[in-house]
């Protein structure tokens, strides 16, 4: 059987609450943003607040706006295809996405803190149909990331869901091959995984905060 070589790196960014999940189904065996309902929340509660996107509206964040293509499901040059498992060649990056996942929890943070006026009593109820989401939102963001040590070749692809051919295989591997830690240069690049990689797969590495411009991370136990 054919496999990812091991020269190319994949991490994954996500929250230590949801590892016990991905310790018993395996990585990828569950959809937390499906079972948390974060898209179905986002949809309704833009419906909610009668919301437009228009000129006046990008004095909003930029996290807001991310928020309203996510609960569209839209792609505007970013991936808002919530739910699959993406993972990043830089362990940095990863740690970076961890800090905020799930990133479609995160989006309904951002909503939520910057809503306005009377937006905030056309919602106040809506979260209540929502108590696991409720609870995640309530709870400490714990980040880690976690390598996939193992994957069929055939199950990656890159971030739109597309084949990646050998010739762009053997040019990831070049790049890896001549690339030295600690140049300041960090090779990112994504992809998407459509195989469940059990824990024997994973190796799992707690972010331990930022210094200067790079993360710090310790191992942790299985």
């Amino acid at each position: 059987m054919d496999y990812w070589p091991s020269s190319i790196p994949l991490w994954h960014g996500t929250d230590a609450s949801l590892l016990s999940s991905i310790v018993n189904n395996g990585l990828g065996g569950r959809n937390p943003v499906d079972e948390l309902g974060a898209i179905s929340f986002l949809h309704r509660a833009f419906e909610a607040i009668g919301y437009q996107q228009n000129q006046k509206e990008f004095m909003r964040t930029m996290s807001f706006q991310n928020a309203y293509f996510a609960s569209k499901q839209l792609n505007a040059g970013m991936n808002f295809r919530h739910g699959g498992v993406y993972v990043t060649s830089s362990q940095q990056t990863a740690a970076s996405y961890a800090t905020r996942a799930p990133e479609a929890v995160y989006y309904c943070r951002e909503f939520l803190d910057n809503l306005k006026g009377s937006e905030t009593e056309a919602v106040a109820h809506l979260l209540d149909e929502y108590p696991k989401l409720k609870l995640f939102l309530d709870g400490d963001s714990n980040p880690i990331v976690l390598e996939v040590l193992r994957v069929r070749r055939d199950r990656v692809f890159d971030e739109h869901g597309g084949r990646i051919s050998e010739n762009q295989i053997e040019t990831y591997n070049r790049l890896f091959g001549n690339h030295e830690p600690g140049c300041g240069i960090d090779l990112n690049f994504a992809f998407e995984i459509s195989e469940v990689i059990s824990a024997d797969n994973l190796s799992v590495w707690r972010v331990l905060g930022r210094s200067m411009f790079e993360f710090a991370f310790e191992p942790m136990e299985l």
